[in-house]
């Protein structure tokens, strides 16, 4: 009886361990190409050739959406689900959510700009680029406005505000 209710009490944290190691092979397993096999036609010469997704479809498309939003900086997005995942665990609740929240996106956003700006070799990348849409829009509107000085200035007190 009393481990059926430690069971039963561990499920969630169990349960969001397993979409996190989902969500990391899928990141891990990460292929561009495997947006133009899930939407090939019939006729297409991308049809016929599998997802290389280790996680299959729903991994690669997952992946995808990841790496376009946020490029390489959707392994900072892992490591925070992980470490929530710890919380989660270890019977801690996060006290403010949505402040939290809002921090550590404006985080991402500053990972995928200086992503976007100083990795232009890193590979596999989405076709907008290695920081994706969010680091490409943060880092060409900063650097068109305030030059690379302000830009890194202002991710700067960015990173730290957040």
């Amino acid at each position: 009886m009393l481990l059926r209710q430690r069971l039963f009490r561990s499920a969630p944290g169990l349960a969001f361990l397993v979409v996190n190691l989902f969500l990391a092979l899928s990141l891990f397993g990460y292929d561009p190409a495997d947006a133009l096999r899930w939407r090939a036609a019939v006729g297409d010469p991308a049809a016929g050739v599998p997802i290389a997704n280790p996680c299959g479809p729903v991994g690669a498309r997952l992946a995808h959406a990841a790496y376009v939003l946020f490029g390489w900086a959707s392994w900072l997005g892992l490591t925070a689900l992980l470490t929530l995942n710890l919380l989660v665990a270890r019977g801690r609740r996060p006290h403010d959510r949505v402040g939290s929240t809002l921090g550590f996106l404006e985080v991402m956003v500053v990972a995928a700009a200086l992503i976007d700006k100083f990795g232009a070799n890193l590979r596999p990348s989405a076709a907008v680029g290695p920081g994706g849409y969010a680091g490409a829009l943060a880092a060409a509107a900063l650097e068109t406005h305030f030059g690379l000085a302000g830009m890194l200035l202002i991710l700067g007190a960015a990173a730290l505000i957040g």
